[in-house]
């Protein structure tokens, strides 16, 4: 009951969560390499850390359903989109009905295109907007005054919904856990980087020795 287009994203698909942030600290320790010597020497490591985790903007999305917008378009459609089994006369254009529910969201969205571990991603298509999805739905038929039509696709939007927050959760707990280990780890790397610059420095006074 979807009705796909060219700009369609398919949620929780791209990649596995375990994959990005793994790539998250690989990016953030690939930038600490790039600090010179007298940057790490006068570095505060538990500052640097916060701040480098913050500029990542790991806010898991959050739908605001309550602000949720609904519209109705026409449109019409090669037979060869209805779904299988759809009898339909070659070469001739049907026109349907399409709700779309425009749903607010909050966050980075780049976690809509996460797999979170262990799940399966249910084929979810929508338009991925910076601040808003939108899912369009439809029962490739009329919609308006269609009281049957309407109860189902709100209801096809709810079972949706449940998948996508159940999602998001899963998600959000497992950056939670991950955000602390990465401070730990950030801790780690620029305190050897800052004592390996602090010694190098301190190497470099003693070679003079006209000081």
């Amino acid at each position: 009951m979807y009705l796909k287009s060219k700009k369609m994203t398919t949620l929780f698909k791209e990649q596995r969560l375990s994959e990005y942030l793994n790539n998250i600290e690989i990016t953030l320790k690939n930038k600490i390499d790039r600090y010179n010597d007298f940057t790490l020497i006068n570095l505060d490591v538990e500052k640097e850390s916060e701040k480098l985790i913050k500029e990542l903007q790991l806010f898991v999305p959050r739908l605001i359903k309550e602000d949720t917008t609904t519209s109705i378009n026409k449109e019409k459609i090669d037979g060869r989109q209805l779904p299988s089994g759809t009898y339909f006369t070659p070469g001739k254009l049907i026109e349907i009905e399409i709700a779309n529910y425009n749903i607010p969201t909050s966050g980075n969205n780049v976690f809509f295109k996460c797999a979170p571990n262990g799940f399966n991603a249910m084929e979810i298509n929508v338009e991925l907007n910076i601040h808003d999805m939108n899912i369009k739905l439809t029962n490739y038929s009329t919609i308006t005054g269609n009281d049957e039509a309407i109860e189902g696709l709100k209801n096809l939007l709810l079972k949706y919904i449940e998948i996508i927050e159940k999602y998001l959760l899963t998600i959000k707990n497992e950056v939670d856990e991950f955000i602390p280990i990465l401070k730990a780890k950030l801790v780690k790397y620029l305190t050897e980087k800052k004592e390996k610059a602090i010694l190098k420095d301190e190497t470099k006074d003693k070679l003079n020795p006209f000081k």
